[in-house]
Formats: C-alpha cells, sequence, structure tokens
C-alpha cells in the first residue's frame, strides 16, 4: 500500500504543477502523460483491493472468520 500512497501524492504534485501557469506547453503535456499513468497505475490498485474485499465478503456470508 505504501506504492499506492506514494503515487497519490506524486499525482497530487503533478496537479499542482499544472495549475502554476509558469510551466511550458512541453512541461504541461510530459506532466499530463505522467499524470495519465499514475491515474492508471491507481486505478488498477483500486481494483485489485475491490477483488479482495469481495473475496473476503463472499467467504465470511459463509460464516468463515480471518485474522488479519
Amino acid at each position: 500500500m505504501k506504492d499506492f500512497e506514494k503515487n497519490i501524492l506524486e499525482l497530487e504534485k503533478i496537479v499542482k504543477k499544472l495549475e502554476d501557469d509558469k510551466i511550458t506547453l512541453t512541461e504541461s503535456i510530459e506532466l499530463y502523460e505522467k499524470g495519465i499513468n499514475l491515474s492508471a497505475k491507481l486505478q488498477k490498485a483500486l481494483e485489485t483491493a475491490e477483488g479482495k474485499l469481495t473475496v473476503l465478503e463472499n467467504n465470511s456470508s459463509k460464516d468463515e472468520t480471518y485474522e488479519f
């Protein structure tokens, strides 16, 4: 999960830089591309976590318990 938090922080930094009107068009495009890539990684991580939660929920409905 550390990578998830790290990527969120990086994406926030990118957004702040993109909101700055002092960067060039080239820099904006590079940051946008990096942001899109990070966003895709974050989405995949969320989908993976959602899948794990679904499995846990399905298993818990069968009266099974898990220790974390």
